[in-house]
């Protein structure tokens, strides 16, 4: 798997953020709406990743108090909703749901739920450090993809949600670059670059989450968590092993303007210090301890013959993540 990195696309420091609302989908540069449905191999826990409702889901292993999948509390909605993993539905387990909370006992949008059966699948090991700067990560995810390419000028007006968006077909004249989204097609993966972290976000009034955040380059080749993504997966790869860095949480707005682009779009400003459609996950590292300490030790992988037996019932039950702004962080 490989990324192209772009020229000139970090900033030093991110602007403020205007905004933060429910991602769904994965949108990939140059991608046509299709491809990136298949493992891609080379460690990546692809298997692992699934559905939950309308949006997504991680299976994160089997432990001494049972099989846990991760997702976003704002996926979950309290309730244990099962998952979809290759085509096989995994029922949730009543009453076995858990927000995981801060350090001040604040709630968080990260949300772990137990599942009836156990998948033969492996554990996912957590991150205990992050990337660099720039480094390449990659997302799995359910929901819309890219598109038909756009162009717009912005015109800032002042006040708030008031800034204008004209399609332009000249690259010249053009602010920002981007997709429409269309449908999703099911699990994709896709790659971006890392941002950084120390970044706190309420997304649908969760709580305030402790989140890193990756850049989205629609001109040079990386992927945006949509809608149907939140709840997703974010890897990156440590001493050789793929880590889970990070559950899909907002699409964030970022700096000037403060209106998104029309038709529910995603864009990116051109230049750098314009960045606009960013993505925040939940932040693994800084949640590590408090998901152990609800999960417990893991325990073998099941044989599959006996996962065979202990399939979930097939109907997947349906929900929408809400795409609801969140509060500034």
């Amino acid at each position: 798997m490989h990324l192209t990195r772009p020229v000139s696309i970090f900033c030093s420091a991110l602007l403020t953020v205007a905004s933060a609302g429910s991602a769904s989908a994965l949108v990939i540069y140059g991608a046509n709406g299709s491809g990136n449905t298949t493992d891609p191999g080379d460690g990546l826990p692809w298997a692992n990743a699934g559905s939950v409702g309308a949006a997504s889901g991680v299976f994160l292993g089997n432990f001494e108090t049972g099989s846990w999948v991760l997702t976003a509390s704002h996926v979950a909605n309290g309730g244990a909703p099962g998952i979809n993993l290759g085509g096989t539905f995994y029922a949730g387990v009543g009453g076995s749901g858990v927000q995981i909370r801060n350090g001040d006992n604040t709630t968080t949008d990260l949300y772990l739920f137990r599942i009836a059966s156990a998948p033969a699948l492996p554990n996912l090991t957590l991150a205990t450090e992050r990337p660099a700067q720039g480094d390449v990560v990659t997302m799995i995810g359910n929901g819309g993809v890219e598109g038909t390419f756009k162009r717009w000028d912005v015109t800032t007006v002042a006040g708030t949600q008031n800034d204008v968006w004209t399609e332009t077909a000249s690259a010249a004249a053009s602010d920002y670059v981007g997709y429409t989204v269309a449908g999703g097609i099911g699990k994709r993966w896709g790659q971006a670059f890392y941002l950084g972290g120390g970044y706190t976000f309420n997304v649908s009034n969760t709580g305030p989450t402790a989140n890193v955040v990756t850049s989205f380059d629609p001109l040079n080749g990386s992927t945006l968590a949509v809608g149907g993504d939140s709840g997703s997966a974010m890897f990156y790869s440590i001493g050789g092993q793929y880590v889970l860095g990070g559950i899909t949480s907002s699409l964030l707005s970022l700096g000037t303007p403060d209106t998104p682009p029309p038709g529910g779009a995603v864009a990116t400003g051109k230049n750098v210090g314009a960045y606009y459609n960013l993505n925040g996950y939940a932040d693994i590292v800084n949640y590590r301890d408090a998901i152990l300490a609800t999960v417990g030790a893991a325990t073998p992988i099941p044989e599959p013959a006996a996962a065979a037996g202990l399939a979930g019932a097939a109907v997947l039950l349906a929900g929408l993540a809400r795409r609801r702004r969140a509060t500034r962080g």
